[in-house]
C-alpha cells in the first residue's frame, strides 16, 4: 500500500524589530508579501500570518 505524507500547516512570522529605520531592510507586510509569493512558487500551505511590531508602532497600525 502506497503511503501518504502528511500536509504540513506552516505560520509565516515577520517582525520589526525596534532598530533604526535604516537597518531595516524590509517592511513587516513586504516581508510578509514576499514569503506568501515563496509559499505559492513552493506549493506551501500557510494556515496563519503572524506579525510582530515593537510596542511604540502597534498604536499605529
Amino acid at each position: 500500500m502506497e503511503e501518504i505524507e502528511p500536509k504540513l500547516n506552516y505560520c509565516l512570522y515577520a517582525r520589526k524589530s525596534t532598530e533604526s529605520e535604516e537597518r531595516q531592510v524590509l517592511s513587516v507586510e513586504s516581508q510578509v508579501k514576499e514569503m506568501l509569493e515563496l509559499a505559492a512558487k513552493e506549493n506551501i500551505n500557510v494556515v496563519e500570518i503572524r506579525r510582530v511590531l515593537p510596542d511604540y508602532l502597534r498604536y499605529y497600525n
